[in-house]
């Protein structure tokens, strides 16, 4: 891990939770041949700023003090504080694939809908036979998907932004 890093640690990815909701953390990257590569590996007991910068102390002085040009989270506000601190000469930077799931969950239509429907349903009954509507979810997620992709890599300037958003 020492090594890979040394030569592939300029741009990392971290965190996750195992299936007890301890966060879970691992440091990645890529090699020369795009394959995934790990650098560190932690469980953490909880998600606080101490506990990161412990963490990314910790991950320094395993790695002779060698900070990452880029680190690329998901939006915790605890780490980001961390990154300040510890990073000191990296660039933070969001991971899209956090960016997109937090998408579907929040702009989605169908999910606020789903939820008061299903109180209201008696139980003997089924929506649409049994399958139409989770084709028609599926179908919307995919909507939300490509139109949210569409404005974070679809466009050069701030106005065309504007515009599709």
């Amino acid at each position: 891990m020492v090594l890979d890093y040394a030569h592939f640690g300029d741009v990392v990815t971290t965190f996750g939770t195992n299936k007890e909701y301890r966060p879970f953390g691992v440091f990645l990257g890529l090699n020369q041949f795009r394959e995934t590569t790990i650098f560190g590996a932690a469980l953490l007991f909880d998600e606080t700023e101490a506990s990161f910068t412990w963490l990314f102390e910790t991950f320094l002085a395993a790695h002779n003090g060698k900070q990452p040009t880029t680190i690329y989270t998901d939006q915790d506000a605890a780490m980001r504080k961390a990154i300040k601190i510890v990073f000191t000469q990296s660039y933070h930077g969001l991971c899209t694939f956090h960016i997109m799931q937090n998408a579907v969950k929040h702009l989605s239509p169908l999910k606020g809908e789903e939820e008061g429907e299903g109180e209201e349903k008696d139980e003997g009954e089924e929506k649409d036979g049994g399958g139409g509507e989770q084709e028609e979810e599926g179908e919307e997620e995919s909507h939300i998907l490509y139109d949210f992709s569409a404005c974070m890599f679809g466009h050069q300037d701030e106005a065309s932004f504007e515009e599709g958003f």
